[in-house]
């Protein structure tokens, strides 16, 4: 997908006539067409990975069809964090304008005089708190069927992590290069960080001395296995 689709899909939804309808509405407009994009997106994904597999078992000299692909899926992916942090603040709890809805002002009768008032008391503005997640956790059997030999140190070159339950991460260092890590406590974090970090060394990651941290909650890993993405859906 052209990053010009991406461009002309956003101007499309932003661009919605708004005829006498709540604020809320249109956003919750806009967020069901976010959210039917970036499954179009995934499946657009799924199916080049399944194009790159048949490249790779039947023509595993032909490098140029391998590396188009890889930057297909690569573009899809990237358009695809534009939309989702979109989504994130279409999801935040807007309080402000609902607590304005709920209390509306009543102006005074026009024949009343005007009464001097007292400033109304500065309330402090209430904490805004992160929206849901975008995408439940990946299902934890599929991985651990396509996870390999354990290792003790992987180099890590981010491309893209998906949560697998909140005990394990699926990290890609490339489309199909991937580790599953495992944790040694339940990181809930995971699934609603909206940055996932790697403590390594000099892009080496080791069991038991590296960790991933999300939203700042340290989780330690005390496992890395090989990632076989041709097993993987």
């Amino acid at each position: 997908m052209k990053r010009s689709c991406l461009v002309l899909i956003l101007a499309t939804v932003c661009a919605m006539p708004v005829l006498a309808v709540e604020p809320d509405a249109v956003r919750a407009a806009e967020a069901r067409a976010l959210r039917a994009q970036i499954d179009q997106m995934d499946t657009q994904m799924r199916d080049l990975a399944d194009q790159l597999h048949a490249i790779e078992t039947a023509h595993p000299t032909d490098r140029d069809g391998r590396d188009a692909l890889r930057q297909r899926i690569h573009d899809i992916s990237s358009d695809q964090q534009l939309l989702e942090s979109r989504l994130r603040e279409l999801e935040r709890p807007q309080a402000a304008g609902s607590a304005a809805r709920t209390n509306p002002v009543t102006p005074p009768p026009p024949s009343s005089p005007p009464q001097p008032q007292a400033p109304p008391p500065v309330a402090a503005a209430p904490a805004v708190p992160l929206g849901p997640p975008l995408r439940k956790a990946a299902d934890p059997a599929i991985y651990l069927k396509a996870a390999g030999d354990r290792r003790s140190m992987f180099n890590y070159n981010p491309y893209r992590w998906i949560p697998v339950g909140t005990r394990q991460l699926a990290v890609y260092n490339d489309y199909n290069d991937a580790v599953l890590l495992d944790l040694e406590n339940d990181c809930p974090t995971l699934l609603t960080a909206r940055k996932i970090d790697i403590e390594n060394f000099s892009t080496r990651v080791y069991v038991n001395k590296s960790a991933v941290v999300a939203d700042g909650v340290r989780c330690v890993i005390v496992g890395i296995r090989e990632l076989y993405t041709n097993r993987l859906p």
